[in-house]
């Protein structure tokens, strides 16, 4: 393997933040993903709702159409039987029964009038939200199946980093790795360059003192966020330079 070990352990960082990045590009599709499902649902929800509310103008409007068929036959029947009256008064009776199914008829027509126009109102609004369910539902795949192939794709770049990571662990000294799994653990920049004499994370001063360590490649911790820090410009030069462990 090629490198210094001082080399080396910068590669390793970097091959960190690649990986990072990756999985926090991999996260933010699996939240998109868990949205697309979440919307998914809701319209489906929606869809269902207003399925329900059709089935029941629809169970209402049989239910008056039945009644309607029933007040037609009783009608009928007593229409037969005011043929067949022995007097007036057995006439009358019956007439006035007739009369009060008229009535009936009447008034359940107005109330199947209004379920008739409330059910149109209510198909349309069913074949609305349909249509709309069945454009969302490919949106919704296409952008799942999308987004599944990015994630696969990414999941495969990391573990290509993993690999390269360990091949790279076996050369860096195992103190440098030990100060860099503490302070990773507390912070997603672990290890920062020197620009100008200073930390690049809270741009405190670096001594003189520490500024020759990191010329001879010797990591040192900043003195106020404690974070491990390099000089670029050692890290870039010819490696004639003598290199020491933290």
């Amino acid at each position: 393997m090629n490198g210094t070990p001082f080399e080396q352990f910068i590669a390793l960082v970097e091959v960190d933040q690649q990986i990072n990045a990756l999985n926090a590009a991999i996260a933010s599709l699996e939240k998109q993903n868990a949205e697309t499902k979440r919307l998914e649902e809701s319209q489906q929800s929606l869809l269902e709702k207003v399925k329900n509310k059709l089935h029941d103008f629809r169970k209402e409007v049989e239910l008056k159409e039945l009644e309607m068929k029933t007040l037609d036959q009783q009608e009928s029947e007593k229409k037969k039987r005011l043929e067949t009256v022995a007097n007036h008064k057995e006439y009358q009776s019956i007439k006035t029964e007739i009369d009060q199914l008229k009535k009936e008829q009447h008034e359940l027509e107005d109330g199947l009038m209004s379920a008739w126009n409330q059910l149109e109102t209510v198909k349309k609004e069913y074949e609305s939200a349909l249509k709309a369910y069945e454009e969302q539902q490919t949106k919704v795949h296409n952008q799942l199946e999308e987004n599944n192939k990015k994630i696969a794709d990414l999941k495969r770049q990391v573990d290509g980093f993993i690999k390269d990571r360990v091949e790279k662990e076996f050369v860096v000294p195992a103190e440098w790795l030990e100060k860099y799994a503490i302070m990773r653990a507390k912070v997603s920049d672990p290890v920062v360059p020197v620009v100008e004499g200073n930390c690049t994370a809270c741009f405190y001063k670096v001594s003189a003192q520490d500024m020759q360590f990191l010329k001879r490649r010797k990591l040192v911790q900043c003195k106020d966020c404690y974070r491990l820090l390099y000089l670029p410009e050692a890290h870039q030069s010819d490696g004639t330079q003598n290199q020491d462990q933290a």
